[in-house]
């Protein structure tokens, strides 16, 4: 069964059978409604959804939310072994430079696919024409 990340515009989830390249990426539960009340709407807050978001337990939020300081390093590596009892999620779409936004990368992207198409469209055009 796979998990994605809920917070908008974020496209990362995980798969059974990981690659290597999707290793590092941690998915972490919202915090229990019960027993951290507090940081699970904290958490709700961040990840702005919109009203009435209710996570549910297939909701979860990627590791690339969190700052370096929100897990705790495993003793003998320094790989991330866990997420800190007091981490709350911070880096999202709405609170990055406009230049660093996937929407941005993506119309870029976008743009560069047109203009190539229309380079080749012409080109092979002008060939044709000799």
């Amino acid at each position: 069964m796979g998990r994605s990340c809920c917070a908008p515009g974020c496209r990362n989830g995980v798969t059974c059978g990981l690659s290597d390249s999707h290793a590092r990426l941690g998915m972490y539960a919202f915090p229990d409604k019960d027993k951290d009340s507090h940081r699970r709407k904290l958490w709700i807050e961040h990840v702005r959804r919109g009203d009435g978001f209710e996570p549910t337990a297939s909701s979860f939020v990627c590791s690339e939310h969190f700052t370096p300081e929100s897990f705790e390093r495993h003793p003998s590596t320094s790989r991330r072994s866990k997420l800190k009892d007091d981490a709350v999620p911070t880096i999202f779409e709405y609170n990055r430079p406009p230049h660093q936004r996937a929407s941005n990368a993506i119309s870029k992207r976008v743009i560069a696919v047109m203009l190539t198409f229309h380079i080749t469209f012409y080109f092979y055009s002008y060939i044709s024409a000799l």
